[in-house]
């Protein structure tokens, strides 16, 4: 995995127990992000694709081992980033959806108390 994506994921990990239910909701929303990256990226690479099946030249940027592996490791690079924001939209939406039915299970206890504490008195 690259460098971004072990970062993401240690700060998730830091972070993760502190946030709040906004905060959560923001971080759902990176899927969308990632969606927008992994587009772009599809796209840069097409087009780089295009570049190199026209370059009958052979005087390209794109004609030695060394700048092909820089351009792929970087691509690689990309695709962990991407897959790093979709893994903590992913983990952040299953935690807001288990902090929602927390709230829901303590409300529907509260509620039973309070029903309980009226028939006490009845």
């Amino acid at each position: 995995m690259s460098k971004d994506f072990d970062t993401l994921t240690m700060l998730w990990e830091k972070a993760k127990d502190h946030l709040d239910e906004g905060e959560l909701k923001d971080i759902t929303n990176l899927d969308e992000h990632a969606e927008f990256l992994a587009g772009n990226l599809s796209s840069v690479v097409n087009n780089l694709g295009c570049l190199v099946s026209y370059d009958e030249s052979g005087s390209g940027t794109l004609t030695n081992a060394d700048d092909v592996s820089r351009l792929l490791f970087s691509i690689s690079n990309q695709i962990d980033y991407i897959n790093g924001l979709f893994r903590l939209s992913t983990e952040a939406s299953s935690k807001l959806e288990r902090l929602s039915m927390i709230k829901s299970n303590v409300d529907t206890c509260m509620e039973a108390l309070a029903r309980g504490k009226k028939g006490a008195k009845a």
